[in-house]
């Protein structure tokens, strides 16, 4: 097979420079922690890259080690899809059980948090001395160019958690009449037992349908993620992302979800979460204004610095 030097100016920086199979590449774009805009929004949102830079930096080092296996890892990426991909100031209508009949037939009430788990990359396993020595050797290069990067995800990862709580405590309160009046409708069409003041402060999904006197669905289990027992000595394999678990509904939890989603259609619920989303947003927006800029400022720093690192020598000196 040919070989193809893949030697980015990065890997040139980080002094881990080898030919590799043309097969096997990564794209390390530091415009991805920009942020679109001074928004906190947009802050937190390019700043959520942060893990997947660190992991793109090590693939691309490891890889001029002659290490393919966390670039092929990277590869295997499944991404959530866009209606499930949450952040720290959105409100999903999965989030409060099923929002279409698709969902009502697929995850029930027992399976709604399935996709939005659903994400993730392959996973390395490493038995083999030399791999893990030269993965702590990247993870020190990284840290020499990008002294700033660790202390930004540690940053960003404590803001993003304070937002998130700021924002439910203003956007739930909001929500409690819209949802009251959705569990209502559901009582009134033919689930008596169900009381939607309980229902409302349970955070089981499928406890709200044992409560409607449904018998609930069935859960597939949970995968074993992979270990080093499934690796011999001296190797280091990929594994693919764990699948998506899937939930088998029972009849009656199929009509107790479609009788929720229509009611959530017949109470305009979705339209009032909307609402409650934009108001809480915004006042969180202004609380956190400072710190959300002062992130971004930091953001920019670090891309820039990513930036002059992939410069030729001779540019950087000029």
């Amino acid at each position: 097979m040919n070989k193809a030097w893949i030697c980015t100016p990065l890997l040139v920086a980080l002094s881990a420079c080898q030919p590799l199979a043309d097969s096997v590449g990564v794209s390390v774009d530091p415009d991805a922690i920009r942020p679109a805009s001074s928004r906190l929004s947009s802050v937190l949102t390019a700043a959520a890259e942060l893990g997947q830079l660190r992991g793109e930096l090590l693939a691309e080092c490891m890889l001029g080690e002659g290490f393919p296996q966390p670039a092929e890892a990277l590869a295997m990426r499944r991404s959530v899809p866009e209606r499930y991909r949450t952040t720290a100031l959105t409100l999903l209508p999965i989030d409060f059980g099923p929002s279409t009949d698709v969902e009502a037939r697929i995850y029930g009430f027992g399976g709604s948090t399935f996709p939005i788990d659903a994400g993730g990359d392959g996973v390395v396993v490493s038995r083999d001395d030399k791999f893990d020595r030269e993965a702590d050797l990247c993870q020190a290069r990284i840290e020499r160019r990008l002294p700033s990067l660790s202390p930004l995800q540690t940053q960003a990862a404590a803001l993003s958690n304070k937002v998130r709580a700021a924002f439910v405590e203003r956007a739930y309160p909001r929500l409690v009449p819209a949802l009251l009046d959705r569990l209502e409708c559901v009582r009134r069409k033919g689930y008596p037992k169900l009381a939607p003041a309980r229902a409302l402060h349970n955070e089981d999904m499928r406890a709200i349908v044992e409560m409607a006197g449904v018998t609930p669905g069935t859960p597939a289990p949970a995968a074993e993620p992979p270990g080093r027992s499934d690796v011999p000595i001296g190797e280091v394999r990929v594994f693919p992302p764990a699948s998506t678990r899937t939930y088998t509904t029972s009849p009656g939890e199929l009509k107790l979800s479609e009788t929720y989603v229509s009611c959530a259609k017949a109470t305009n619920f979705f339209d009032k979460v909307q609402a409650a989303s934009d108001d809480a947003r915004s006042e969180v927006e202004v609380f956190h204004a400072r710190e959300g800029s002062e992130l971004a400022d930091e953001l920019e720093a670090l891309a820039d610095t990513i930036v002059r690192t992939q410069e030729p020598e001779t540019e950087r000196q000029s």
